[in-house]
């Protein structure tokens, strides 16, 4: 699904799944199970209650954190669960009162390298500032095949709409983002990726100036939120010019990676230019047109989300077209 996007942990109280009501805030992971052998499309559920408060009330919905590996300790933040679900688990241990005590949150671990990990909810409390709670499960993930498809959008199901900024809608077999005021504007798409290769086609409309970019391994925020943590490859079509650039949660400008770099593979002005990252690790390889535009080395964000946008130049109303946006799994890159 596309939408439109514009722009500390404290320690947990116990690591054991609950055991019968207390009155203390609880999470618990119910799916998968421990020793969970992973290859496809997994859906990770639980239930958190703090019985300090009403039903559902005491939780705070927008911090219930999935992690591989200890938060505080090593781990990595996966994503953020939705809260608020049914919950027969929750129930039994709680009463019917805390049934909507549920979390779940989509993971494709085929992008992720293969070996055990360490599975972690962590939740935060509204009612007692401060108080905090984690579960864990140890799982594995399972090898998958180079080059299966991920994902693949599809406009004709997608959501777009407008704000002061621009407007985003399908247009034919592509995604149209129109800019209706200087700055920028990006289509976020589904799950969180790791090793992956993420192409799409991008093609200036109307206009011979402004810039389009991928984003990748964005840092997931609270609420479906997107931070400010990410890498990009931007491309300037006008000047056939590529930049990698890393963004660091905070208020300072994103760095450069690869500066400002001309490239005789970027096709000029409202050409199609199909553009593609290969993540493995570290490792991050640019391409345009199957040409590769740099090779990188940079491990500070392990996985993310995926989003592609356009950003004005000296024309305040530049807009883009976008097709064929793909992920297809690690190993997978020209």
């Amino acid at each position: 699904m596309l939408a439109l996007a514009l722009g500390g942990l404290s320690g947990g109280a116990r690591a054991a799944a609950p055991a019968g009501q207390t009155d203390e805030l609880r999470v618990a992971l119910t799916s998968p199970g421990p020793g969970a052998l992973l290859a496809e499309r997994v859906t990770i559920t639980g239930w958190a209650v703090e019985p300090a408060a009403s039903a559902g009330e005491g939780v705070n919905a927008g911090d219930v954190q999935i992690w591989l590996g200890a938060p505080d300790a090593g781990g990595y933040r996966l994503d953020y669960a939705r809260y608020g679900l049914p919950s027969d688990a929750a129930t039994t241990f709680f009463g019917p009162a805390y049934r909507d005590s549920g979390f779940e949150m989509q993971w494709n671990p085929c992008s992720f390298p293969p070996r055990p990990y360490e599975l972690w909810a962590f939740v935060s409390s509204l009612a007692r500032p401060g108080l905090t709670d984690y579960a864990r499960v140890d799982l594995a993930v399972a090898p998958c095949p180079a080059g299966l498809e991920l994902y693949r959008a599809d406009w004709s199901t997608s959501r777009g709409g407008s704000t002061a900024r621009a407007e985003q809608q399908q247009s034919g077999d592509a995604w149209a983002i129109r800019l209706l005021q200087p700055g920028g504007s990006a289509a976020g798409v589904e799950g969180v990726y790791g090793d992956v290769l993420a192409e799409v086609t991008a093609q200036l409309a109307g206009h011979d100036d402004g810039y389009y970019f991928l984003d990748f391994r964005i840092q997931p925020g609270p609420g479906n939120t997107l931070t400010d943590g990410f890498y990009r490859l931007t491309v300037h079509p006008d000047s056939a010019r590529f930049r990698l650039g890393l963004s660091r949660p905070g208020p300072d400008p994103i760095a450069d990676l690869v500066p400002w770099t001309a490239s005789p593979a970027i096709r000029r002005g409202v050409l199609p230019n199909r553009l593609g990252v290969a993540m493995e690790g570290a490792r991050l390889r640019l391409y345009a047109n199957d040409t590769l535009l740099a090779d990188v080395t940079n491990g500070e964000f392990p996985w993310g989300k995926l989003r592609f946008g356009v950003a004005t130049g000296d024309d305040p109303t530049t807009g883009a077209l976008f097709r064929d946006f793909v992920v297809t799994s690690r190993q997978a890159a020209p």
